[in-house]
């Protein structure tokens, strides 16, 4: 699902943050003492070497077969599974959050979610 970036504007003395399908609106009477901003990140794109992600775990099935050498080829088949689909790359995946600050408080507004803290979140 594409990312539809956010637009921080002033109107008629309201800041609002929209992307066009939601809307994060900051009333004007308190605007003046609000700040409303965006985060922006692309997650997924430091993933560690597939070999480097693959080793621990295979070290780990390799104990298990140790253990119990008549393990059944299919569940080896499907441990084996389950370890290529975790150091498979994954698409790096745009985030983006409308963020309005009020007195140090922070909301965290994504499109479907809502986060209230005073702590200084990254996506």
């Amino acid at each position: 699902m594409a990312v539809q970036p956010f637009e921080v504007v002033e109107v008629d003395g309201r800041k609002v943050a929209t992307n066009g399908a939601v809307t994060l609106t900051v009333l004007d009477d308190i605007a003046g003492a609000a700040r409303v901003f965006r985060r922006r990140a692309i997650k997924g794109m430091s993933m560690a070497p597939s070999g480097e992600m693959a080793l621990p775990l295979l070290n780990g099935l390799a104990g298990e077969l140790l253990a119990d050498l008549s393990m059944p080829a299919h569940v080896l088949a499907q441990r084996l599974a389950e370890i290529a689909e975790r150091v498979q790359p994954k698409q790096p995946e745009p985030v983006e959050w409308a963020v309005a600050e009020i007195d140090g408080v922070r909301v965290y507004f994504d499109g479907a979610n809502v986060v209230v803290t005073r702590a200084d979140l990254q996506p």
